[in-house]
């Protein structure tokens, strides 16, 4: 099985057609009342922006705070922790990590915590292949494969070189 686990929020790698996608950041197409835990669409939301003052205070909840009512993105924040950050969720990841014959990393520096974690857990030999213009701190880890270009342009031509 092929998996995704991304930092993105926007929801692209579902666009693009993949099925197995971890949003360990969170994603930006859902936000959730702080109190009452009602999710609202991205549609719902510019709904609200267009409709109401205060769009960002649950309208459903029953207590009378505002401060309380607070909806907020279901995105990562710093000092947040979202659905990935609990053991269950780290255990699954690692197995993935752990099951994956070749891990692919691309466009990041792996240098935040905890997601930069990931790679090291990798099985003894996994291949890694790292595609970002800047250092990280495994390009010269055993079995580490790295190409400092640009993410488009090298998949690109891979892709050329496939067919």
């Amino acid at each position: 099985m092929n998996s995704i686990i991304t930092q993105n929020i926007d929801g692209l790698h579902q666009k693009a057609g993949s099925e197995s996608v971890i949003e360990f950041h969170g994603t930006i197409k859902t936000a959730t009342c702080q109190n009452c835990g009602k999710t609202y669409t991205t549609s719902e939301m510019i709904s609200r922006i267009e409709t109401i003052e205060e769009f960002y205070v649950c309208s459903h909840c029953e207590t009378k705070r505002k401060d309380a009512r607070f909806i907020k993105p279901d995105v990562v924040l710093f000092g947040d922790t979202g659905d990935w950050f609990s053991m269950e969720g780290f255990n699954h990841i690692l197995n993935l990590v752990r099951q994956a014959d070749c891990i692919l990393v691309l466009g990041t520096s792996l240098k935040v915590t905890p997601f930069s974690t990931f790679p090291q857990h990798r099985s003894a030999g996994v291949p890694l292949i790292i595609i970002n213009k800047g250092d990280t701190p495994y390009d010269f880890a055993p079995n580490t494969f790295v190409i400092q270009e640009s993410i488009g342009e090298t998949l690109s031509k891979l892709d050329a070189s496939v067919l």
